[in-house]
Order: C-alpha cells, then sequence, then structure tokens
C-alpha cells in the first residue's frame, strides 16, 4: 500500500510561484555552463593543435641537426652546428612559452566569462528583488506607523 501523502511529494515544488524564476535561473546556468565549456574546448583544440605543431617543428629541426653532426666533416663543424641548434632551440622554446602563457590567459578569461555574466545578473537581480522586498517591508512598516500615528492624535 502505498502512502498518499508521499506519493505526491513534489507538488508544493511543482505548483510554487517560484517555479517560473527557478527555471529562468536553471536556463541561465545551463546556457553559462555550455558557453563555458565551449570555450574551454575551443582553447583546448587550439592549444593541442599549437603544441602537435611546435613538436612537429621541433622533431624536424632536431632531425636536421642530426644530420648536420653526421655529416659534419671536422669537429669545428660539429661544434658549429650543436651551438645553432641549442640557440635556436632556446629562441623557440622562449617564443613557445609566452605564446601558452598568452594562450593560457586568453583561454581562463574566454572560459569563465559566461559564468561571470551569469553570476553578475544573479547578483543584480537578487539586488533588485531584495530592494524591492525591503522597500514594501519599509512602506508596510511606515504605513503602520502612519495609521498608528493618526489613531493617537
Amino acid at each position: 500500500m502505498v502512502d498518499q501523502s508521499r506519493q505526491n511529494w513534489f507538488e508544493p515544488i511543482i505548483s510554487a510561484p517560484n517555479l517560473e524564476a527557478m527555471t529562468k535561473i536553471n536556463n541561465e546556468f545551463a546556457d553559462a555552463t555550455r558557453d563555458a565549456s565551449k570555450a574551454c574546448l575551443d582553447s583546448m583544440i587550439e592549444f593541442q593543435s599549437d603544441l602537435l605543431q611546435f613538436a612537429d617543428q621541433r622533431v624536424k629541426e632536431d632531425s636536421n641537426t642530426s644530420l648536420s653532426t653526421f655529416r659534419s666533416g671536422n669537429f669545428s663543424e660539429l661544434v658549429e652546428a650543436q651551438q645553432s641548434w641549442v640557440n635556436r632551440t632556446i629562441e623557440q622554446y622562449g617564443k613557445q612559452a609566452e605564446k601558452w602563457l598568452e594562450l593560457s590567459q586568453r583561454m581562463a578569461q574566454t572560459a569563465w566569462t559566461p559564468m561571470f555574466a551569469y553570476e553578475k545578473n544573479i547578483a543584480e537581480e537578487a539586488s533588485k528583488n531584495q530592494t524591492a522586498t525591503n522597500g514594501g517591508a519599509q512602506h508596510a512598516k511606515n504605513g503602520t506607523r502612519s495609521q498608528g500615528a493618526a489613531r493617537k492624535s
């Protein structure tokens, strides 16, 4: 036997006057989450693509340097090829590190922007609601005082 009081426990929630507001908030949150996820995914794809291009470039560079060292006719050519490789490698890794830092900063900003906008909207709505509620309470309070003051006179 099913207890009828437990069967429809959700009914007050669905018929609550705030259902429309709750639905709006949930939809806005879902939209913000979707936009943030898309921005994050797009940034990760860009990062991975750049990483693969850099790795490909480095493998080619390392292979060419290896060939140069094997083909060197004397010790000074060998040292020159290695020094050239070291200098290019340091320069390329430095540029790549700067590029990845910029990309990660942009990624963080674009991924969090939708969530910050959502939070800002929620805070503004809550502030408006609180102002409206406090304003109504204040008017009611003032009205009571006015009526009380009128009764005293």
